[in-house]
């Protein structure tokens, strides 16, 4: 079910929601404060059943924003972004979760930064920090305040973490869509930003153009474990591109191996039965059999933790 306004702009604002029809007036209201009109919202409804298509109607017939509006069965938010990114007019990408509130000038900040990039070919966007409710920034500031770098540089050599907003390249995104795995629903975003960061750059920048729900993040951390159990796939495959990284410090190197190796023992029946075994091929190294020792010891935390959960 698709209802759209027809204009061109320069960026699209994109927000996947499932039942979230109680917090998604938020971003509404948020996108309506923008000082920098000439942008688009693109919300895929991943299967509410709460009323949010009723809520999304009334706000497309007001007609105070360009809304492109889609409704979809229940898959999760990668094919959810795929969809998104496929309905997309503007020349950048804004991913803006339901519950989260974009600051008043971050799409004219988003503009300004990006327009004053001048080898543009190099970079696929432009990223900006977030702050809590409380206007605390959540996570690390970039070591300048305009920082020319990639996502992998940025966590394993200069340890920036915690949670950015960014306005990325939509043509170049939709050549690194989420892959889909029968029977899942999740792949970890990581694994996009990984495959970009090894042909492109972004612009990052010291100014807060999201208020962010810290809540959330304490919720993904207490059920990251879960989530990685319910999607063994998505998680093999990003485990898969983190250990395949080089020039990166030992220890991580040392963990996403352990990550990897959990996952294929989890996977190992799937991938005997599918071409996905060749997908997630690894040459072996001097850390091969330390590393899948320890996947071994996770492999089988994992089962003690979380198989009761999923089969209740």
């Amino acid at each position: 079910m698709l209802f759209e306004v027809f204009m061109s702009v320069f960026i699209s604002v994109f927000t996947a929601t499932y039942n979230r029809a109680y917090c998604l007036n938020r971003a509404y209201e948020s996108l309506l404060q923008q000082t920098y009109k000439n942008f688009e919202w693109v919300i895929v409804d991943d299967g509410s059943n709460d009323g949010s298509n009723e809520l999304i109607s009334n706000w497309i017939r007001e007609g105070k924003l360009k809304i492109t509006y889609y409704y979809q069965i229940n898959q999760g938010k990668p094919s959810a972004w795929n969809l998104g990114l496929d309905l997309a007019k503007g020349e950048l990408f804004v991913n803006l979760d339901s519950d989260d509130y974009l600051l008043p000038e971050a799409i004219s900040i988003f503009k300004s930064i990006w327009e004053k990039i001048e080898n543009k070919k190099e970079f696929y966007g432009v990223v900006g920090l977030t702050i809590d409710s409380n206007g605390t920034i959540v996570g690390d500031k970039f070591p300048l305040d305009i920082f020319d770098s990639n996502s992998i540089e940025l966590h394993n050599v200069y340890h920036i973490n915690g949670e950015k907003r960014g306005a990325l390249v939509t043509s170049i995104l939709r050549n690194y869509k989420f892959p889909k795995f029968e029977g899942e629903k999740f792949v970890p975003e990581g694994l996009i930003w990984i495959k970009v960061a090894k042909k492109y750059n972004q612009r990052y920048f010291n100014i807060p153009v999201t208020i962010y729900d810290s809540r959330r993040l304490d919720s993904l951390t207490v059920n990251m474990g879960l989530l990685r159990y319910r999607n063994k796939l998505g998680y093999l495959a990003y485990y898969h591109e983190l250990s395949n990284l080089s020039n990166i410090p030992f220890v991580r190197r040392f963990k996403y191996n352990v990550g990897y190796y959990a996952m294929k023992l989890h996977c190992y029946k799937t991938l005997e039965a599918s071409s996905y075994n060749k997908l997630f091929a690894k040459n072996n190294s001097f850390i091969t059999l330390p590393a899948s020792i320890c996947g071994f010891v996770l492999f089988i935390l994992d089962i003690c933790r979380y198989s009761k959960k999923v089969n209740n």
